[in-house]
Formats: structure tokens, sequence, C-alpha cells
């Protein structure tokens, strides 16, 4: 009989069942716990993934697919190494690569670039699943969004620089403001016995020439001590209100001849007044020396821009521009389309001396003082350039909102000699002390010379006579010319006064900025202008 037989297959059928539902409950158990797993892991604030033992992913949670940039549908299937940033693109793929071939650790900040540009900072970390062999075979991954971190240790280094450039600036600022008052001592001796030579011998002989090169020489010399001065921020100015596009407009013809014809200057302007407060001879020159490098940036035949246009800058702008300041600003544009700047001359150009031309080809001094004009007007400078493509250069200006004033600067007085009047000098420099007294001996001035302020005050108690002026050096031993004025002028209230000086240091001028009822001639001067400003001094309201 088969009943023995039949019994054990009721028994087998019977155990099956129970392994199948065991197996069943086993299912359900495990996909809870799955359900379980992914509910935790989707909910966790960093990105999570598991890698088998060849790299490819096995499990991605829903922050790791966000942060990387992909759908959480797609997230097992797709090649993540196209959104890698390609600045870290090759050094992440090497380092994952490593980690995998050795069985080791992974830990490196790294950025995704989004399908809408956005890019995301993170820090990924990876640590491997080591089976009896010593062989990896799951990696386990974190990744930490630190773009916040990141963005906020980027503007600190940005700070950082902003300081260390600002602190450079101004040291080479007050070394340029040193040099400039030194130099230009020595150079109104050489201009004023120059001048008086050349008014001594025969404009026909050869002397005569050779002291003209002379006189020549010393004024380009002065024009280079004015620009360290503009970049040091302490050159004299006097603002005047004045529409940027009236004045632009004024120069095109100048600038056409400049720039040369193969060269096209193409003028555009906002329409209406964009007004300005500030030195217009400044702002001249701020638009001629970058039209001049714009042009020596065009190799042969090209094209500058002039645009001008009223913006306001925000908060936001100025966080992601390092220099520039809020407020409502004139801005003046001077683009080209010549060789254009890589990023390491861009950071120097505008440092005094620093220059890319060839020899003879300038001093390295035009981009500096523009950089120091427009910094003394509490403005800023945006500079954008890649090689080959340009530059454009934007300055902004702050915006005047006062009323516009039509006046226009008075006509110079003719030229005249003294007429026995007697002028104090006060001047620690013997040489020029001299040169001016001799200047104003010639020209029918009486002249009391003092090379001290305690000497000076011992002539003007001595003096029974009226001191039609005073002309005194600014920046003196003892005390300064603007005390020592204040100080004569106590006893001889109808006196003038007329300030000299190679650098004020900010005793007559606050910023650079002269007041209009302040007389002042600018170091180096030549006996012309002397006797001239003197003349104006004395015959002045």
């Amino acid at each position: 009989m088969n009943v023995p037989r039949e019994k054990n297959k009721t028994a087998l059928r019977s155990r099956i069942e129970d392994l199948k539902q065991q197996v069943a409950g086993l299912k359900a158990a495990l996909l809870e716990g799955e359900d379980k797993f992914r509910a935790l892991t989707d909910s966790a604030p960093v990105g999570i993934f598991v890698d088998d033992a060849q790299g490819k992913a096995i499990y991605v949670n829903k922050k790791c697919a966000e942060l990387v940039g992909v759908p959480a549908e797609e997230a097992l299937n797709f090649d993540w190494i196209p959104f890698l940033h390609p600045d870290d693109r090759e050094r992440m793929v090497s380092e994952w690569t490593n980690a995998f071939e050795n069985s080791a650790e992974f830990r490196m900040e790294y950025r995704w670039v989004h399908s809408d540009g956005n890019v995301v900072w993170t820090l990924g970390e990876v640590v491997p699943i080591l089976g009896a062999d010593g062989k990896a075979t799951l990696f386990i991954g974190t990744l930490t969004d630190i773009t916040a971190h990141k963005k906020a240790e980027i503007e600190k280094e940005d700070l950082k620089a902003q300081l260390v450039q600002a602190q450079k600036m101004e040291s080479i600022g007050r070394l340029a403001g040193g040099v400039a008052h030194d130099y230009n001592n020595m150079l109104n001796v050489i201009l004023g016995n120059t001048e008086m030579a050349m008014a001594q011998v025969d404009e026909s002989g050869t002397v005569y020439d050779h002291l003209q090169e002379i006189f020549k020489a010393a004024r380009r010399s002065a024009e280079v001590t004015r620009q360290l001065l503009a970049f040091a921020r302490k050159q004299i100015v006097l603002p005047n209100v004045f529409d940027m596009n009236d004045s632009v407009k004024e120069m095109l013809n100048m600038l056409g001849r400049l720039i040369g014809e193969d060269i096209q200057l193409a003028w555009v302007p906002q329409a209406g007044r964009i007004p300005v407060k500030m030195d217009p001879t400044q702002f001249d020159r701020i638009v001629v020396n970058l039209c001049i490098n714009a042009r020596d940036a065009i190799d042969g035949i090209g094209k500058i821009t002039l645009e001008t246009a009223t913006v306001t800058i925000d908060e936001t702008y100025c966080a992601e521009h390092m220099g520039s300041l809020p407020g409502e600003f004139a801005m003046l544009s001077i683009g080209d389309n010549g060789s254009g700047m890589d990023k390491a001359t861009l950071e120097n150009i505008f440092e005094p001396f620093f220059t890319t031309k060839g020899e003879n080809m300038g001093t390295g001094l035009g981009l500096a003082s523009v950089y120091g004009t427009v910094k003394q007007n509490n403005g800023f400078i945006d500079v954008q350039s890649e090689p080959g493509t340009g530059t454009i250069i934007k300055i902004y200006l702050p915006r005047y909102t006062g009323p516009m004033s039509e006046d226009k600067a008075p006509e110079p007085e003719p030229f005249q000699e003294g007429r026995g009047q007697t002028v104090l000098v006060v001047e620690d420099e013997v040489a020029i002390l001299d040169l001016i007294k001799r200047s104003l001996d010639k020209f029918g001035y009486k002249v009391l010379a003092a090379e001290t302020s305690s000497e000076a005050l011992n002539l003007e108690r001595d003096c029974n006579e009226e001191i039609a002026l005073l002309i005194t050096d600014v920046i003196m031993p003892e005390i300064n010319g603007w005390d020592l004025a204040n100080r004569l002028r106590s006893n001889r209230p109808n006196m003038k006064c007329l300030y000299m000086s190679g650098y004020t240091a900010d005793v007559i001028a606050n910023q650079g900025v002269l007041e209009k009822n302040v007389n002042f001639i600018q170091k180096p001067f030549s006996v012309k202008d002397l006797i001239a400003k003197v003349h104006e001094t004395l015959n002045g309201k």
C-alpha cells in the first residue's frame, strides 16, 4: 500500500505552505522595513546614497537627488559626472576613483551645476563596508549642503582682499604724497631759475634753446607728480556742478583727434541732463586717460564707445561687486574692442607705474590717477575685460541732486606788475624763498622774506607799514601756513593770503577740496604763474 507515501506528500505540501506563509511574512516585513527606511532617509537633512562595489548607485534619497539636481525617479540611472562643476570635475573624479579602487574613505568639497544654472556646494563623505577579504562590498555616503557656508567664506575672503588692497593703496598714496612734496620743491627751483635765465639770454642763441628744453622737461616732470597726487587723493580741487553729457560732448572733437582716424568714436548719451559735482578739469582728465588707454589697446582699426546713464546701486549689487557703493550715481562707460586684459593684469591696473605698454609708451600713472580722482569724489570703478574681447571701464560718480548753476568761470585778470606793495613770503626751502623774492622784486613788489614761522611773526611785528599780502608754504616745521596766517591776520585783518604747496596734507583743504575763498598756487609753478596769481589775489574780492 501507498499510505505512507501519501502521508509524506501531504506533510510536504503542508510544510511548503508554511514556508510560503513565512516567506510572505518576511517579504511583508522587509517591505515594511524598507518603507520605514525610505521614510527615515528621505526626511534626513542630508543626501544619503549607497553604491555597490563597482560604484553604481543602488540607493539615493530625495535630498541627494535634489542636491545633485536630478529628478528623484531618475536618480539611480543617471550619469552624475556631467552635473559636476567644470572646475571641480577632474579633481573629484580622480579622488572618487581612487577611493573605490582602494576601498578607502572619501571626503571632499565640490560643486554641482543644476540645469537652471544654480550652483550648489556640497561636502561629500563616503565610507566603505568591507567584506571578509578586506575589499569593499558597499559604499555608504552622504552629501551635505554647504552653499551658505561657502558663500560666507568667499565674502569673508573678498572683504579681506578688499582690506588688503585698500591698505596697499593707502600706503602707496602716503608715499606718493611725500615724494610729490619734496619733488615739487626741487622742480619749482628748476622751473623758476630756468625761466629767469631764459629772460636774460638771447632767444636766438643755443643757450636759450637748451634752457627751453630744461623748462619743458621740468613741466613734464611736474605732470608726473600731479598724477601721483591724484592717485594719493591729495590734489587740490575746486568742485563745480556741471552736466556730464555736455562735458563729454564738448570733448568729442578733441578726443577724435587724440585717438586717430582708424578708430571709430561712438557717443551714446542718456537723454536729459546728468549732473555731477566735481572739479571739471578732473573729469576731463578721467575721460582723456581712459580714451588713451582704450586707443592703445586697439591694434589698427577699432572702436571706442562712450556711454552715460543714471543708475541706482543697491546693497545686493554692492555685495557682489567689491568696492562699489549704494546710492544714486552718474555713470560714464568707456569701452573698446581691443586686446583686453587677463585676471593678473586686472588686479594691478590701478597701481602707480604699472603698465603693459612698451618702453617709452607711458608712465603707468594714467589709470592710477583715474582711480584716485574717482575715490576722492566718493565714486567707484567697475572694470570688465577678458583677453581678446576688449575692455569696458565704468566710472560711477555721485549724481548731484541740487540746483544747476549757470554761472561761468570769470575771465582771468590781465597780467600786471606790482605797484610797490609789501609782500611777506614764508618758505622753509631756501632756494624757493630766494626764487620768489627775486621774482617779486623784479615785478615791482617789496618783499619781506622768512624761512620760519617765528621769523615771519617777528618781521610782521617790526614792520611799520601795511603788508598787503602773505605768501606762505602750507607744510612747515614749526606751525603750518594756515595757523600762521590766522595769527598774522589777528593783527592785520586786511592782509590777503596766498598759500603754496606741493602737498597740502588736508591743512587747507578737506579731502583736497579747496574752499572758494582760499587762494592757492600748486607747486611747482613758473614765475609767470606766480606773478599772475599774486595779482589775482591782491585784486580779488
